[in-house]
């Protein structure tokens, strides 16, 4: 039976247990529970395997010569072996979840808080998703009006386009280049002008669709009159 399975959470791994259980130690031994000596070097022993492997694969110092507790740490360190890391840290897990019984209780603790986060998480995520939907589909409608209101731009430019031409040589004879800004300036009076009133006449006929109205007036372009400026 796995560690995690003892304290019936599904949701944190063997490694998070472990991490958790070493900052457990860290925080509370000496202050919310006591170990004995021995139990305490045997623990700080496993945290030393879990990190570097066995003694014998490990670059130490030397000790020295009234380091009593340094070598006692060794001692036990070295009476673990070969076993590996992974195993190190299961072991140390275990051994805390018997020696501290409110280890179990923070382990709880910290599974409803992940499961919490998780779901926060899943909400944020959620959440953006449909932002970057609704920003799309703007982005749609924006980029279609702007095709629709080009087409029928062109169209009411094809239309007059002889008859702002007449009147712009009528006004600067000789000066293509006045004749060309004349030219872009009425067109865009007439388009703007065009727009208005079939905004009007769509106020005064109930209708509200956008998209239905543009599509109307670009097929209804040569029906309207153009009037001279």
């Amino acid at each position: 039976m796995s560690n995690i399975e003892e304290v019936e959470v599904d949701n944190i791994s063997e490694e998070e247990l472990y991490k958790l259980a070493v900052s457990y130690f860290k925080d509370n031994e000496g202050k919310s529970f006591h170990i004995a000596y021995q139990e305490k070097l045997h623990l700080v022993a496993l945290t030393q395997q879990a990190s570097h492997g066995s003694i014998e694969s490990a670059s130490l110092p030397a000790l020295g010569t009234f380091d009593i507790i340094g070598k006692e740490r060794r001692s036990a360190w070295e009476a673990l072996g070969n076993i590996s890391k992974e195993e190190a840290k299961g072991r140390f897990s275990s051994k805390l979840l018997y020696l501290c019984p409110g280890f179990k209780d923070h382990i709880i603790i910290a599974s409803k808080e992940k499961e919490q986060l998780q779901k926060s998480d899943e909400t944020k995520l959620k959440e953006q998703q449909q932002l970057e939907i609704k920003a799309k589909i703007r982005d749609e409608e924006k980029l279609r009006e702007e095709e629709q209101r080009r087409a029928i731009q062109d169209a009411l430019n094809q239309q007059t386009f002889q008859q702002f031409k007449s009147y712009a040589e009528q006004q600067y004879p000789g000066n293509v280049d006045q004749q060309a800004v004349l030219i872009k300036q009425l067109q865009e009076q007439h388009y703007y002008q065009y727009m208005h009133q079939l905004y009007q006449k769509q106020q005064c006929s109930g209708e509200s669709e956008v998209s239905d109205t543009i599509e109307m007036s670009a097929s209804n372009i040569e029906n309207n009159t153009i009037e001279s400026n």
